[in-house]
C-alpha cells in the first residue's frame, strides 16, 4: 500500500500487543505517534464528549517521567485536564489510571489503554439509554458508550 499525505494509518506491531498509529506529512516526510499524542487525542476526544454529554465524570491523564513536558503543559494549561505522574512501567500507569472515573494512560512507546470506572460504566449507559435528554447530551453520552465498548481495558 502507497500512504499518501494526509492518510491516517494503524498497524500492530511485532508482537501484536499494541496498534502503530502513523502518517505522512503535506510534505511526504513520515510521522508515527508516539504515546504521550496518542494519549492526548484520547483525553481531547473524552474530554469534549464528557462535557457535550453533561455527566459529571473525572477524567484524568496519567504519564511517566519519560513524558514529552510539552505535552504535559498542554493537556493541564489548555486541555484543563488533570495530569498524574507515576513511575515508568505500565503497572504503575494502569493502577494511577484506576483512581479516574476515565483513566488515560500510554507510555511513550505507546503500549497504553483508557479505564472506565464501574460507576462511570454505568453512568454512561444508563445515559446513552434515555431518550428524554436533548440530542447533543444523548449523541455524546451515546459515543462515550460505543468508544467505552471498543476499548480493551
Amino acid at each position: 500500500m502507497h500512504v499518501q499525505p494526509g492518510m491516517r494509518c494503524a498497524s500492530f506491531d511485532g508482537d501484536g500487543d499494541r496498534i502503530v498509529y502513523f502518517y505522512k506529512t503535506k510534505d511526504g516526510k513520515f510521522s508515527l505517534l508516539d504515546g504521550d499524542k496518542i494519549a492526548t487525542l484520547f483525553a481531547s476526544f473524552l474530554s469534549d464528549l464528557v462535557k457535550s454529554s453533561g455527566l459529571k465524570l473525572n477524567l484524568g491523564l496519567v504519564q511517566t517521567a519519560y513524558a514529552n513536558g510539552s505535552s504535559t503543559n498542554y493537556i493541564t494549561e489548555i486541555m484543563k485536564v488533570p495530569v498524574a505522574c507515576v513511575p515508568t512501567g505500565v503497572k504503575h500507569l494502569h493502577h494511577k489510571a484506576g483512581d479516574f472515573d476515565i483513566g488515560v494512560y500510554f507510555e511513550a512507546n505507546g503500549h497504553g489503554t483508557v479505564l472506565f470506572s464501574d460507576a462511570a460504566q454505568k453512568l454512561i449507559l444508563m445515559q446513552a439509554s434515555n431518550n428524554s435528554l436533548d440530542e447533543n447530551s444523548r449523541h455524546a453520552s451515546v459515543q462515550l458508550a460505543t468508544t467505552m465498548n471498543m476499548i480493551n481495558q
